[in-house]
Formats: structure tokens, sequence, C-alpha cells
């Protein structure tokens, strides 16, 4: 029986063995072991990965509040709520962009983009392009989420004032919703200025 353990571990080791093997050649394959060997490229990387981070909370902010939709209709058909959408969309695709260039091992063509979003100052064809607003693209989607939520708030307190609502929801009450946004919302600004400052 230990006989038959020692060849199963054995087995399992040299598998484990080859597995590594494969991943180490893949690495080198692509030219990048573990880190970018050029600190732009790094650099690059790491902004690919900040934007990819806050294209993925606003998504989360927006798919949060869109649960509500169906109470509060006027909100989400308002100018708010569709130039919201639409950007995120844009913001999507710049994101999709980036990260096939960065799988692809397409550095430059990612680091353009980026600078584009983090650099305004920095003409780029790739906004002009991608229709997304160089300057402030964070703070532009925080004010349109707050104005989303201002709504929203508003609109709840006045049905709350109008009718009563049945607190039998298996999700959360709007306004705690709300406020679970609007705090992220804050506690992003200051994460944001602290990563931009670095």
């Amino acid at each position: 029986m230990q006989i038959v353990d020692e060849i199963t571990l054995g087995v399992a080791l040299g598998l484990v063995g080859i597995l590594g093997a494969v991943r180490l050649w893949e690495c080198l394959r692509s030219d990048r072991v573990l880190a970018p060997r050029d600190p732009r490229e790094a650099a690059t990387i790491s902004l690919a990965t900040l934007f990819h981070q806050r294209v993925s909370d606003f998504r989360n902010h927006v798919k949060t509040l869109d649960e509500h939709s169906n109470e509060y209709v006027a909100v989400f058909t308002g100018n708010e709520w569709n130039s919201l959408t639409e950007t995120l969309e844009r913001l999507s695709a710049l994101d999709a962009e980036v990260q096939q260039h960065i799988g692809s091992n397409n550095l430059p063509h990612a680091h353009t983009i980026l600078s584009s979003l983090y650099a305004p100052h920095q003409a780029s064809s790739a906004i002009v392009q991608h229709s997304v607003p160089a300057a402030e693209w964070e703070e532009s989607m925080r004010v349109l989420l707050k104005k989303v939520v201002q709504n929203l708030e508003t609109a709840t307190h006045e049905t709350k004032r109008l009718q009563h609502i049945p607190n039998a929801r298996r999700r959360q009450p709007t306004l705690v919703t709300l406020a679970d946004v609007k705090k992220a919302l804050i506690e992003d600004e200051v994460i944001s200025r602290d990563v931009l400052r670095k």
C-alpha cells in the first residue's frame, strides 16, 4: 500500500514539474518573465491594471444602480443615466483594447491609449478615435454617478412620501444602496488621487 502511495506521489510531483516547466516556457516565449525588463513597460502594465480596476468599479456601481431601474423608470431614461452608460461602454471598449494589447505584448499601443486617458495634456488620436473625454474621465464618471444617485434619492423620497413601500424584498432598500454607492465614490476619489500622485 505504501508503494502505491509513493508511486502516486511521484507521478503527482512529476506532473507539477512538467506543468511548471511548460508555464516557464510560455513566459520565456512571450519575452516577459514575471516582470517587464523596461521600467516604462512596468509603468504601462501598472497603469493598465489601474485603468481596468477603475472601469470595473464603475461598472459595478452602474450594475448596482441598475437593479432599481424597474422601480424608478424616469431616472433611468434621463440624460445623466444615458451619458453614464454610454461613457462606460466606451471606457469598457478601451479597457478591452488595452487588455488585448497587454496580452499580446503590444505595450506601445497600450501605452498610447493609457497616456491619452491619464495624461490629457498629451493630445492623442486614441481619444478622438474612441470618443472618450481625455480630461478627468474618472471625475466625469463620478459626477454622472452622483447625479444619478441624487435623482434616485429624490425619486425614492417622493415615492415613500406618496405610498408605503413593502420591505419584503430580497435585495437591500434603494436608499441603503445609494448610500453605499455614494460612500464608495468618495473612497474612490481619495484612492484615485493618492494613486495618481505616486
